[in-house]
């Protein structure tokens, strides 16, 4: 790879993990692995989830979509889920957002 591309690449990591949606990110993480059982529920709810979203193309139930709903908003219910689900949506909403720009920018098919 050019080494002015990784150049630019590693500047973009050190802004992303410099940012306040990255370090909100990592505080609500941090927060959560104190409590090994929170975080098992947690992590088994974005494997479920994970794996709905991958299959929606091959056409996912309601029933697992209400599943899900039903297993977040239980979730939400405690506020260091709460807070740590909101911090990973807007990372990933982030991460998306530079994905898409690039993609959007270069004549790409």
């Amino acid at each position: 790879m050019e080494p002015e591309i990784m150049k630019e690449t590693d500047v973009l990591i050190n802004r992303i993990v410099s940012s306040q949606i990255y370090k909100e990110y990592r505080q609500s993480l941090e927060k959560v692995e104190q409590y090994p059982e929170l975080k098992e529920r947690l992590d088994s709810f974005r494997t479920r989830n994970y794996e709905v979203q991958t299959s929606m193309q091959e056409g996912a139930s309601f029933e697992e979509l209400d599943d899900l709903d039903r297993e977040k908003r239980e979730l939400t219910q405690n506020p260091l889920l709460k807070e740590f689900l909101a911090a990973e949506l807007a990372l990933c909403r982030m991460m998306q957002e530079v994905m898409d720009k690039l993609v959007v920018s270069l004549d790409f098919e």
